[in-house]
């Protein structure tokens, strides 16, 4: 089975957008560094269990604008 690779770009550039750097995410949102790296990298393999991810993905979404369904699905 092909599994669609995690459209994370789409985080970094709106971050970018909104002029927010990593740091200033965390320090907003209380995620950590490196799980907002691996969603911007598509590395979904890298990020803690399931639950802290969704949660972290969803709020992420919301603070970019972005409807989290279509991340967290």
């Amino acid at each position: 089975m092909n599994r669609i690779p995690f459209p994370g770009n789409v985080l970094r550039e709106k971050r970018q957008e909104l002029d927010f750097t990593l740091d200033e995410v965390y320090k907003k949102l209380r995620i950590p560094v490196s799980s907002l790296t691996a969603f911007e990298e598509g590395r979904t393999h890298d990020l803690p269990p399931m639950t802290y991810s969704l949660g972290f993905l969803r709020t992420y979404c919301v603070f970019l604008g972005l409807p989290p369904e279509q991340y967290a699905d």
